[in-house]
């Protein structure tokens, strides 16, 4: 169990400073031992479990989002979550903190209940929306759009969504400001003025400076797109690099907010990541910010302000990770996003702070409970018997370990099939990553009742390595040759099957 440290100031920009050097004192490789299978964050005050309940705390809320995506780090651990309501823990909240960490949720908060008498145990769960959002957005947030980050991909396209459907004026800020042709290209064959600014909206003179100049009757509809991701395991991010996530992502919210006018109907989108829902591999600076812009939207909206945080999954022509990170982010189960059709949707919902994204259900499945948690979606496919495991017409049990190996390897990475399995290549080389080395040894417990442990799937070994292991796994596991036994008058001689398994999850 390990306890987050007291990172507690209510403003972001100063929670986001704590963070910085709190985040270094969970020393995640010092405090999981090679015989620990679940690894809790215990956090204060860092959900908010409804609408009418006291706000998250920034940084832990953040915290437990670092947490989240450091567990991918660690393959044969659970990661799981426990908030609690404050510092002083009474013997009742006591006993059902023990109940939340002998029981199999991952995501726990414990709260006292409404009465004021009686404790209750809120479990995060996502709910698919069975509506879909309505068209666009209406013509009165087109007046004035203000959008962060507006050179960016993100920030393009929303600019061009926004001319496209009638906006009067749009004003662009980024550091670099915007080409002058693009902004040709935005405007071609409509009416709308548009702005682009140099700006860094984490300096607070410049900002109310271009505000002073720019603003006028205020922001009707006010997109903060701006940020940055790092993506490295958590004990490569240093301080720059935490700095850099969180810069203009909370830093440049929160002055923009405070700099920038906004009408009274205005209202304000923020885009945010389901990273900072359920994490991600080396996600761990970028998962805290945007949980922490999370936590901002709802402050927003506790001062009166039409806020909503839009957790968006994968967009199509991102340049926020590079093409190995995208790739890891697609094995993870999402698909990218048609931006028309995402902005569409982001502009048409209402309340709430909504999750967007396309995805491969069963490859999210697969996602989850590599992680120990159950899938929060109902999935596209239901039957287990449709696992895409090695179509085969033999039983497993009837084929060699290595025809076997290859074909779950070829299924678990998503690979053409068994013939494309070089044996002599490191699982690494082919793919593997901790989510998918969890599939391959869960596929393969399934058929052999052998468990090799992820860690071991990841550390380089080949295919043909990952054979010998389970071949002798199984051997071992066969009842040594011995004289037949004499069977008594009427009885029957059945030596008992022994398996051995080596599950470093369940």
């Amino acid at each position: 169990m390990i306890i987050a440290p007291a990172l507690l100031q209510p403003d972001a920009v100063a929670a986001a400073g704590q963070l910085r050097s709190g985040a270094k004192q969970l020393d995640y490789h010092q405090a999981v031992g090679p015989r620990c299978r679940r690894v809790w964050l215990v956090t204060m005050c860092g959900e908010q479990v409804d609408a009418r309940a006291p706000l998250a705390l920034p940084a832990q809320a953040a915290l437990a989002a670092m947490h989240r995506s450091v567990g991918f780090e660690f393959p044969d651990q659970t990661f799981a979550h426990l908030d609690v309501p404050g510092r002083e823990i009474d013997e009742a909240t006591a006993r059902r903190c023990i109940d939340v960490l002998l029981d199999d949720h991952t995501e726990v908060a414990v709260r006292a209940h409404d009465s004021g008498t009686g404790l209750d145990s809120f479990v995060r769960t996502l709910r698919q929306s069975a509506e879909s959002a309505p068209e666009g957005v209406d013509a009165a947030a087109l007046d004035h759009v203000v959008i962060t980050g507006g050179n960016g991909t993100i920030g393009l396209r929303y600019a061009r969504h926004c001319v496209e459907h009638g906006a009067r004026r749009v004003t662009l800020l980024s550091r670099n400001s915007v080409d002058r042709d693009e902004l040709d290209r935005l405007t071609a064959g409509y009416p709308a003025q548009v702005h682009a600014p140099a700006c860094d909206i984490t300096d607070a003179d410049a900002l109310s400076a271009v505000a002073g100049e720019y603003a006028g009757d205020g922001a009707s509809l006010l997109i903060h797109a701006a940020g940055a991701a790092r993506f490295a395991p958590h004990d490569q991010l240093g301080g720059l690099e935490w700095a850099d996530v969180f810069s203009a992502k909370v830093t440049g919210l929160v002055r923009m907010t405070d700099a920038w006018p906004l009408r009274p109907d205005a209202r304000i989108l923020l885009c945010s990541s389901v990273s900072g829902v359920w994490g991600g591999y080396g996600h761990a600076g970028y998962a805290a910010s945007n949980r922490m812009l999370d936590t901002v939207a709802a402050q927003l909206r506790g001062n009166g302000l039409n806020c909503m945080s839009v957790r968006w999954g994968l967009w199509q022509g991102t340049t926020i990770a590079g093409a190995d990170d995208v790739a890891r982010i697609e094995r993870s189960g999402l698909i990218a996003m048609d931006p028309d059709a995402a902005i569409t949707t982001g502009l048409g919902c209402r309340q709430g702070d909504p999750l967007i994204l396309a995805a491969d259900f069963d490859r999210l499945r697969v996602f989850f409970e590599s992680q120990g948690a159950a899938m929060p979606f109902t999935s596209t496919t239901t039957a287990e018997s449709d696992d895409d495991s090695a179509a085969d017409s033999r039983s497993p049990d009837q084929r060699p370990i290595s025809e076997l190996v290859r074909a779950e390897i070829a299924a678990a990475f998503s690979l053409d099939g068994p013939a494309a399995v070089d044996l002599n290549v490191a699982l690494v080389d082919l793919g593997a990553d901790s989510m998918l080395a969890l599939d391959l040894r869960d596929r393969l417990r399934r058929w052999t009742g052998q468990s090799v442990p992820a860690a071991r799937l990841l550390g380089g070994i080949t295919g043909a390595e990952l054979i010998a292991i389970l071949q002798s796994a199984l051997s071992a596991d066969r009842p040594a040759a011995s004289p037949e036994p004499t069977a008594e008058p009427g009885s029957t001689a059945n030596p008992e099957r022994r398996e051995r398994l080596r599950s470093s999850r369940d």
